[in-house]
């Protein structure tokens, strides 16, 4: 079957009263736990959102996934409706898109060990830690100028999951990471005890927010993100738009195989 046949068939079993007046191309890639293809149900929490919000005004969302790169270009170029997933900070979108209400925020904060935690309020308090980070991710103003000056020590890795290895085996006091990002690999490549002996600092790095992006090329643009952000406001005016969140934070979206 094809596959989205298949979502649209799950759509319309759990919107049986909604008649679809029109289909939306966006583009996506992979972004755990956020969007992804084949890994997560519902393609992710954010894809769950978007496709939620356009199905109350009766829209279907048809997703192609590529590169980010690419899909980018895709959505820029007109080839596509417009692209899911992309900070609203960026200044180099409104030239060429329009830009939806924040889908959801992406919040970065630190974890460490339960049996040493890593309590901070200024970046003072972190003087003389180790810290791992990931190669090409930005934390923050504040982080990068603490960092420069030499507050604390950082180790730098090329993926996510070698800071949660790392911090398991002793290699440093705590990492940096996007909040949703480390609880879904926490919850994904360690044991339940493993994933219980790690903890995040409520206090944030940074936050960022991340919306639908609508080519101007195309001359429904701002019909389409006008609907999706009176869907968007609907749903998060119901119970399932924090509901998606807990969910997602719980690892429920994982396909198992």
């Amino acid at each position: 079957m094809n596959k989205y046949v298949f979502i649209f068939l799950i759509l319309l079993f759990n919107h049986p009263n909604i008649t679809w007046a029109e289909t939306i191309r966006l583009t996506s890639g992979e972004w755990p736990p956020f969007t992804s293809e084949y890994s997560l149900k519902h393609n992710g929490l954010m894809s769950r959102i978007v496709t939620e919000a356009f199905a109350m005004q009766g829209i279907l969302v048809e997703y192609g996934y590529f590169p980010w790169k690419r899909s980018l270009r895709l959505a820029r170029e007109g080839k596509w409706d417009g692209s899911v997933g992309w900070a609203i900070e960026r200044p180099d979108l409104a030239e060429d898109f329009y830009l939806s209400h924040p889908i959801n925020s992406v919040p970065k904060a630190l974890f460490s060990l339960k049996k040493a935690s890593v309590l901070w309020d200024s970046m003072e308090d972190l003087r003389g830690k180790k810290i791992g980070v990931t190669d090409g991710y930005f934390y923050g103003d504040m982080f990068e100028q603490a960092k420069q000056s030499g507050v604390f020590y950082v180790q730098s890795v090329i993926r996510d999951e070698h800071n949660v290895s790392k911090l398991l085996g002793g290699r440093f006091d705590a990492f940096a990471m996007e909040l949703d990002t480390g609880l879904f690999l926490i919850h994904k490549i360690l044991t339940p005890k493993q994933a219980d002996s790690i903890i995040y600092h409520p206090k944030l790095l940074v936050e960022t927010f991340h919306s639908v992006i609508f080519s101007k090329k195309l001359k429904k643009s701002p019909y389409f993100m006008n609907a999706f952000n009176l869907g968007l406001k609907q749903l998060k005016e119901s119970s399932k738009y924090d509901q998606y969140f807990e969910e997602s934070r719980q690892g429920l979206y994982f396909i198992v195989e």
